[in-house]
């Protein structure tokens, strides 16, 4: 009997008419599904940002360097945009990347080429994306004027960009995502005080170099990793970014005697730039998720190629044992000599004058033996 009870219960159970719930409302149309607006952009360089509170917003009107959606010209330029924004909202650091997303009005200031551009919002870019080049997000009196190898700096570092695989993209990115003082310091600093490319945009140039080089001898070697070398070509030197004094930011670099009137930093005297390097790369390699880091395997190989150098054993440094850190070494010393030697021939320094960082050897450039 307690067995039926129990099974006419459950058949009566089963018989329950359950409400309906009712569906969800449609979500609340985001600012840019109106009729006329345009899609986010892509990312911009906020170069300088002024806010003004107002009760319980924020007037605001920023500086960005980039392309607006709407554009007749894909070309980057300088912006002058404007909005409101909550009070309580925060604000993304001059500097940063971000987007913002077009009003009709907006669109419309846009097409005409006008300013102020009306945006209905802006927003920082927290997470890295590795299909951005860094290189499009800053204004062009940011990159040397002077051809690099016969080729514009901006167009040579996007042919090597091309070439890298997604997760060495990612973690050069994420060196400099969060840190848009430290690319500027890399774009703009000098690769050495007294040595070679010792000017302004040297680091930038003698990376690039290298990296050039070093593609054009390993191209037809199938044991080098292509990714793996030109990654380590353009990081072997990043520390620089960050071991002068006067090169640390814009607002540090006054002097307009040049590099030369710089000294080290804190950083560079106490570390130098080896070690800052490989730390700005392993803390940025941490940053990343699983799914952009690149593989230990790969780290180990940029790590190797950057820092593998011939020196005693008790130095506690290994020499040079794959293919990517022979290379590079090569087109590292390569690329400093001849650029110290063409300078020097410049400043009109006649054949046989012994300079130190040639260890007082005599050099001849190419023009004294035609």
């Amino acid at each position: 009997m307690r067995a039926a009870a129990l099974d006419h219960g459950a058949r009566g159970a089963r018989q329950e008419v359950i409400p309906s719930v009712p569906p969800p409302p449609p979500p609340l149309p985001r600012p840019t599904d109106a009729p006329g607006c345009a899609p986010p952009s892509v990312p911009l360089r906020l170069l300088r940002l002024r806010s003004q509170a107002t009760g319980r917003a924020r007037e605001c009107e920023a500086i960005l360097w980039g392309v607006l959606p709407g554009a007749r010209e894909a070309d980057a330029r300088r912006w002058r945009v404007c909005w409101r924004a909550p009070a309580a909202a925060p604000l993304p650091s001059a500097g940063a990347l971000v987007q913002v997303a077009l009003g009709a009005a907006g669109l419309a200031a846009v097409q005409r080429g006008t300013d102020p551009v009306a945006v209905q919002r802006l927003w920082s870019l927290p997470r890295v994306q590795p299909g951005v080049n860094l290189l499009h997000t800053v204004p062009v009196h940011w990159l040397p004027s002077e051809p690099l190898q016969g080729l514009d700096v901006s167009h040579a570092f996007a042919l090597l960009w091309a070439r890298l695989p997604e997760a060495l993209r990612a973690w050069f990115n994420a060196i400099f995502w969060e840190h848009p003082q430290r690319l500027w310091a890399f774009l703009h600093a000098p690769a050495s005080l007294a040595h070679h490319h010792a000017c302004r945009h040297g680091l930038l140039r003698h990376s690039l170099e290298c990296a050039l080089q070093a593609a054009r001898l390993s191209r037809s070697d199938p044991e080098a990793d292509p990714g793996v070398l030109l990654l380590a070509a353009l990081l072997h030197d990043v520390g620089k970014a960050g071991e002068y004094e006067a090169w640390l930011s814009p607002r540090a670099h006054a002097d307009p005697r040049g590099p030369q009137s710089a000294g080290l930093s804190l950083r560079g005297e106490l570390l130098g730039h080896r070690l800052t390097g490989l730390e700005w790369m392993a803390q940025a390699r941490a940053r990343l998720p699983a799914t952009l880091a690149p593989s230990e395997a790969q780290a180990l190989a940029v790590y190797h190629a950057i820092h593998a150098c011939h020196a005693p054993a008790w130095v506690g440094l290994r020499s040079p044992r794959t293919p990517e850190a022979h290379y590079l070494a090569s087109v590292d010393a390569l690329s400093g000599h001849l650029e110290l030697m063409e300078r020097l021939w410049r400043q009109g320094r006649a054949q046989g004058v012994r300079h130190p960082a040639l260890q007082g050897r005599q050099y001849w450039p190419r023009h004294t033996l035609a």
